[in-house]
């Protein structure tokens, strides 16, 4: 599908490409252009398209011409390097968004204040095999990537620089989706195991845990997983087409949606998020839309169909929010990440 990927991993891994920045500058969030809301008036809005970007074009002006442009140098000369099949999606709240590509071994780092964005497939050293799950805790400034094709997590600060990796006792089957909790700490997806390992803040392996509903324990390749500010666990159990919640101590677990082609229901469950309200948000890469239930599994709304435009989607994969509200969504094969608000009051 993508037949030019050999040559631009080739550049990034000799050259280190980077985007030319210029000095930082206050981030533009809403795209003046487009006033897409959902649902439609007269019914209230409960979502707002703010921008999309796929690649430096979206994000800087040639100076002085107005002309939007990516350059990339590579020696002597500048070549175009395109966003490829972005997955999981981060972002700080304050314009940094970082994306993983599993494809191509890639991570974006999209820096909006500093009108840039920079290509890594090597980080301190270290080489990136198959990049999934990705996160960010916003209070340590520390940035979390599932190195699938070594079967661990690297740990990054915020500029980018190595900490340490971690796995558990056992190691990892496949580490995949990733989020942080309120008091910091990891949990990571096991597509192949079948469980979800948490980790302290320090690195240390705390616990696995498994499926409560399933009758061998074990989740059927989860995917993605998010924690509510309370402390419930919610896992992307994929292969079984809904999400499994666990509860808080006396909580019964539940699940959200399950396997069907109607509204609440899933057929490709991927990325899983919280709003600030609590509502649960889970993209599925085969509907081309977002769903949106609350904490009892009702289904609220549902976003999206296949196609372009704020509206459009063509699988959906990453979806997380930032503090203020902000919704992250990698399309997949349209090569993009979309922004939304949710729009509470």
């Amino acid at each position: 599908m993508h037949r030019a990927v050999p040559s631009i991993i080739f550049l990034l891994l000799i050259v280190g490409l980077v985007g030319c920045a210029p000095s930082a500058s206050p981030v533009v969030w809403q795209d003046a252009a487009n006033s897409w809301v959902y649902p439609a008036p007269p019914e209230k809005p409960r979502i707002k398209f703010l921008r999309q970007i796929s690649g430096l074009a979206d994000v800087r002006d040639e100076e002085g011409s107005g002309q939007r442009f990516i350059n990339w140098l590579s020696g002597e000369k500048f070549v175009q390097i395109p966003m490829v099949s972005p997955y999981a999606v981060a972002a700080d709240g304050a314009g940094r968004i970082w994306m993983t590509d599993p494809g191509i071994g890639v991570l974006y780092h999209i820096d909006l204040p500093y009108q840039k964005i920079d290509y890594f497939s090597v980080v301190s050293g270290r080489k990136l095999v198959t990049p999934t799950g990705i996160a960010f805790d916003r209070s340590r400034q520390r940035l979390f990537i599932s190195n699938a094709g070594s079967l661990e997590i690297l740990v990054l600060d915020s500029e980018h620089n190595y900490l340490l990796s971690l796995k558990p006792p056992s190691g990892f089957g496949r580490p995949g989706g990733l989020t942080v909790d309120q008091a910091g700490n990891l949990y990571v997806a096991d597509v192949l195991k079948g469980t979800i390992e948490v980790f302290s803040t320090s690195g240390r392996h705390l616990k696995s845990l498994g499926s409560a509903i399933n009758a061998d324990g074990k989740f059927n390749h989860p995917s993605n997983v998010t924690v509510d500010p309370e402390g419930r666990l919610y896992v992307v159990d994929s292969f079984n087409f809904r999400v499994e919640v666990l509860g808080l101590d006396g909580e019964s677990p539940r699940t959200i949606g399950g396997l069907g082609d109607s509204a609440g229901s899933f057929a490709r469950p991927r990325g899983i998020a919280i709003d600030s309200l609590g509502h649960v948000y889970v993209a599925d890469a085969a509907f081309d839309n977002i769903q949106v239930f609350n904490r009892k599994g009702e289904l609220l709304l549902v976003f999206g169909q296949p196609g372009k435009g704020p509206s459009g989607f063509c699988m959906p994969a990453g979806i997380t929010f930032d503090q203020s509200d902000r919704l992250y969504v990698t399309d997949n094969c349209a090569h993009q990440v979309k922004i939304f608000q949710f729009l509470a009051d």
